[in-house]
């Protein structure tokens, strides 16, 4: 039997902070008396307690420390195709992974990614144009350059997840396309 090994924290004392190592999320305060042991030298917080909100999923997790706090739809497509493994096609992350598994974090991420990409379909073209236009500003090349290079080496091809229908990845692809190349024209004129 695999056990998953809980996030070691740092506690020097009463009223100081935890948080895991490398980690750059909020803090959470807590005193000695809000600490449970469970072996290995493992002080854990004991969350009913605590300030936070313990972690109900993987799922909530994912929204509520990474996808909201990115403004475009289209962005959070990008963060979320950049942990599939181009290898294994399984999603990775590895603070998810520490806290809920391998497992539930790949089936979290790979959900998050299939919504998304529900979601930017769902907008209307301008929805997508104004959302495309807001994750371009956000980048340090500029707008021409980067609709020349996009229309050149298609990256936004690897958005797509793999459950994806044909049909769905046409239109992603369609649209994209005819965004590409409306803003090209905006920016000639």
């Amino acid at each position: 039997m695999h056990l998953l090994r809980a996030p070691r924290f740092s506690f020097s004392g009463f009223g100081t902070s935890l948080n895991a190592p490398g980690s750059n999320e909020g803090r959470v305060s807590a005193k000695a008396s809000d600490l449970i042991n469970i072996g290995e030298g493992l002080d854990l917080p004991v969350m009913s307690t605590m300030t936070s909100e313990p972690w109900k999923s993987a799922s909530d997790d994912v929204w509520r420390r990474t996808l909201r706090q990115i403004p475009t739809v289209y962005g959070r497509l990008v963060y979320l195709a950049q942990r599939r493994s181009p290898d294994s096609g399984l999603y990775e992350h590895h603070g998810l992974a520490k806290i809920f598994g391998e497992e539930e974090a790949d089936t979290a991420l790979r959900a998050s990614h299939d919504g998304t990409f529900r979601q930017w379909l769902n907008l209307g073209i301008e929805e997508q144009k104004a959302d495309l236009s807001l994750y371009f500003a956000g980048l340090p090349t500029s707008r021409k350059v980067l609709v020349e290079n996009w229309m050149r080496l298609a990256p936004y091809r690897s958005l797509i997840p793999f459950d994806a229908s044909p049909a769905d990845s046409g239109l992603f692809l369609t649209d994209i396309e005819i965004l590409l190349r409306t803003i090209r024209n905006e920016l000639v004129s």
